[in-house]
């Protein structure tokens, strides 16, 4: 029994010699015995910045984001293009172009005959996908530029006849068919043509919904419509100077809340459009916010449409300009906000421009309202005035198409009292785009708004003259290039894949039309000849037969030479085919002679009256159905004489000033445009921030948000949660 008793005893000397050897090896204390081990606690969770953010405030994300499309040509789309796309020149601060050496290292004039510019492009200039930027991204927008409708700054890519790629894409020689002095504000916010050249539809929907690479110093991460956001991360691909923020979030609000925002801090400056009494409520905000005027480059203007449809006759158009009050178009679409401080009353430059003057004659048909004028005109066009106080000719009413696209928002809204004077004057309207407002969405239509003339207050019997046929457009035909015989090496354009504009076919159309790079550059963009397709390839050293104007083969006015103004407009141009009938234009746009009253068996003269009301309301409802326009030009307008004008100055034959002072008076008298004002927003930012300035007039104040320095960020953890 003492055995069993013995190996007992030594077992628990064993473990106790065992756990003292191994805490000897350890370095620990030894534990204390029936004390519980007490747990390590758990680590810290690393704590993780939030990115750096600036948020700025916006009235509106507009319906697309290509900088050149008039339709998509908003302030966020302007400061969009200015922190993601690159360009061969910036403005400077005092607005004239400076070269972007980030993008080209060097660009200057090479050779005279023909006028050419070279450009060299940063070897490190690519983008974001890491494809380079290139000579195609500088043939693709000169295509595009010179070949779709509705683009913004159209002329002077139309002086350019040919694009050529060396340096392995890595250098470009741009010939021009003439001088062209104002190069440097040509090729700004570059595409990426490697996404864009191929795909069908992709000018006019590639960047509807956002932008896809970038070669600036962000990138579009996110465009949120519901939430109302468009967020830019900071590119790390960008070769340049990287941008101070992480991120740059526009949110766009109504004015109140964007007004708190800026005040609370939520956001560190906003631009909008303001009315009067956004207006009050910042001066009721006190000094603790600054709030500046900022004029946008663009010009409000009732755009008629000059080649198809009533008012290609000369007279129509300058009875449709008698008949409005431009005064009171003014206090509807500004709202008694910035704008109403720029009235437009001239048509090259813009009222904030420096060398400003209104040009308007006290004779032109737009200097007052003067319904007595209109119904002469009106008469002398063949109209006659019905007992219903409606205009009508051969037994069909006058009826205008109205549009207000989405871009021009919220000056828009004097379309509704466009309709109204109108309807006083007799003629009446259909609104085919209403900016949104009503159940058509933005820039589209249609809206039930068809106006009816009220009756006269005296009777303007007049006898019916004869119509004549509808105008017969000319459309030129797409140009067949032939291939280059010289030895540099070109860069093959594929076919131009047609995109339907944004802008919808009007008679009368409420736009903002770009101004403010260089007036005689804007001029002939707004209401110079269309200049035709785009050729199949570049490289090419024939004249393009697309954008050659035989009929303006005459040399130009020179300085110091007697010359008379240029002539009346001549008969239009169109891209499109006849939506309306219209009275044909002369040769020289005068309008037809013929007042003869209807033959018998005419159709005006026989027409039983339950067959007649059944035509117009088939007419009608077909002038209410939206389509899309293939202009090339707002308004569709072209007179030879005034494009060769345009053509001297541009090339530095002509002055700037001499050309418009033979130009503008024409114009006053064509109607091509009714000016109205210009557009203007508020920009706001909290008083004691230094970086929120106006800039340059084609500059977005948000252009140097890059290099704003944020609020400090806060902490979150990697939770996710703040």
């Amino acid at each position: 029994m003492s055995a069993p008793r013995r190996a007992v005893g030594v077992l628990p000397a064993l473990v106790l010699a065992l756990a003292l050897l191994v805490a000897a090896c350890s370095g620990a204390p030894p534990p204390v015995v029936g004390q519980v081990p007490v747990p390590a606690p758990a680590p810290t969770p690393q704590l993780e910045p939030d990115p750096t953010e600036l948020r700025l405030g916006v009235d509106d994300l507009g319906v697309g984001f290509n900088p050149h499309r008039v339709a998509d040509d908003t302030p966020v789309s302007r400061a969009m293009a200015s922190l993601v796309l690159p360009s061969a020149f910036r403005p400077g601060p005092d607005g004239e172009p400076r070269l972007d050496t980030t993008v080209v290292t060097s660009a200057r004039v090479t050779s005279t005959e023909p006028f050419t510019v070279s450009y060299e492009i940063a070897p490190a200039a690519s983008w974001s996908d890491n494809a380079p930027v290139a000579a195609e991204d500088f043939v693709y927008l000169w295509q595009q530029m010179r070949s779709q409708p509705g683009v913004v700054g159209a002329a002077g890519y139309r002086a350019v006849s040919d694009v050529r790629s060396r340096a392995g894409g890595k250098a470009v020689d741009v010939v021009f068919d003439r001088p062209f002095p104002a190069w440097q504000t040509l090729f700004d916010h570059l595409l990426p043509a490697h996404l864009l050249k191929d795909a069908p539809g992709s000018w006019g929907g590639g960047l509807t919904d956002s932008i896809p690479v970038s070669a600036g110093p962000f990138v579009v991460r996110v465009v949120d419509r519901i939430r109302g956001q468009v967020t830019l991360a900071r590119n790390d691909r960008f070769w340049g100077t990287p941008a101070v923020p992480d991120e740059l979030i526009f949110q766009a609000a109504d004015a109140p809340s964007l007004i708190d925002r800026v005040r609370s801090g939520d956001v560190q400056a906003t631009q909008f459009r303001a009315d009067a009494d956004d207006l009050a409520a910042l001066a009721a905000a006190g000094p603790e916010l600054t709030v500046r005027t900022l004029p946008e480059p663009a010009v409000v203007q009732l755009a008629l449409r000059s080649d198809d449809g009533p008012l290609a006759d000369l007279r129509v158009r300058q009875a449709v300009a008698a008949s409005i009050d431009r005064e009171a178009l003014r206090s509807v679409g500004t709202g008694g906000g910035p704008a109403a401080d720029l009235p437009a009353d001239a048509f090259a430059r813009a009222p904030s421009a420096p060398g400003y003057r209104a040009t308007l004659p006290a004779d032109s048909p737009a200097a007052r309202r003067d319904l007595d004028e209109a119904a002469r005109l009106l008469t002398e066009a063949g109209y006659a005035r019905g007992e219903d106080g409606t205009w009508a000719r051969a037994g069909r009413p006058l009826v205008l198409r109205l549009a207000a696209p989405a871009q021009v928002a919220p000056f828009g809204r004097l379309v509704d009292t466009l309709g109204t004077q109108l309807r006083a004057a007799g003629i009446a309207s259909v609104v085919v785009a209403d900016s949104g407002t009503g159940n058509a969405p933005p820039g589209r239509g249609p809206a039930s708004t068809t106006t009816t003339a009220a009756p006269p207050t005296t009777a303007s019997p007049a006898p019916t003259p004869s119509p004549t046929g509808p105008a017969s457009p000319t459309t030129p035909a797409p140009a067949s290039a032939p291939a280059s015989s010289s030895g540099t090496t070109t860069t093959t354009v594929p076919p131009t894949p047609d995109s339907p504009s944004d802008l919808t076919v009007a008679d009368v159309a409420v736009v903002a039309l770009p101004i403010g790079a260089d007036p005689v550059t804007d001029l002939a963009s707004l209401i110079g000849c269309p200049g035709g397709r785009a050729p199949a390839t570049s490289g090419r050293t024939a004249v393009d037969p697309a954008v050659d104007l035989a009929t303006a083969d005459a040399a130009p006015p020179v300085p110091g030479a007697t010359s008379a103004a240029p002539s009346t407009p001549a008969a239009p141009t169109s891209t499109s085919a006849p939506t309306s009938e219209a009275p044909a234009a002369t040769a020289t746009g005068a309008p037809p002679s013929s007042t003869a009253a209807p033959a018998p068996g005419d159709p005006a003269d026989v027409q039983d009256p339950q067959d007649a009301a059944e035509d117009n309301a088939e007419y009608l409802e077909e002038l209410t159905e939206p389509q899309a326009s293939e202009a090339l030009t707002a308004t569709g307008f072209c007179d030879p004489a005034l494009q060769s004008l345009l053509d001297a100055a541009s090339s530095g034959a002509v002055s700037t000033d001499t050309a418009l002072a033979l130009a503008e008076p024409t114009l006053w008298s064509a109607l091509p445009t009714v000016p109205l004002f210009q557009a203007a927003s508020v920009l706001v930012g909290p008083a004691d921030r230094t970086d929120v300035v106006v800039g340059p007039l084609t500059e977005s104040p948000f252009a140097g948000a890059d290099r704003w320095v944020p609020p400090p960020a806060t902490q979150r953890g990697d939770d996710g949660i703040n």
